[in-house]
């Protein structure tokens, strides 16, 4: 493993989940400008917390969307600095089902993750 992928494990593990911007649960990102990214028509809405790990965000982009794993981190430190990210993920259904997945997995854990399928 390179030094950069040595720091970023360390980061990931141990950076306190509590930093970051947090929006209300209810916060349609869609309607802040400049989240959604050009041509968004379905995907889902992520929404940063205080309580789920930034590995476990990581992990289930990966698993669950088919983002490599710097796409994945690109996708959580955006979440984690702007309180939120918009993935697209056509068609709708795709995003239903990546978003419904995203929190089974999520609440298996005990993790209380906003994950939630939007189109245009």
């Amino acid at each position: 493993m390179s030094l950069f992928g040595e720091m970023w494990q360390r980061l990931v593990y141990w950076w306190k989940p509590s930093t970051g911007v947090h929006l209300p649960e209810g916060t349609s990102l869609l309607k802040i400008p400049g989240l959604a990214p050009p041509g968004f028509t379905a995907g889902i809405e992520l929404l940063n917390d205080s309580a789920t790990p930034m590995q476990f965000v990581v992990d289930a982009l990966m698993t669950h969307v088919g983002l490599s794993r710097t796409a994945a981190i690109r996708v959580m430190l955006t979440a984690h600095s702007k309180g939120g990210v918009v993935v697209s993920i056509p068609p709708r259904d795709s995003a239903d089902r990546a978003a419904t997945a995203i929190v089974a997995d999520a609440q298996s854990r005990g993790y209380a993750l906003t994950c939630r399928a939007v189109s245009v």
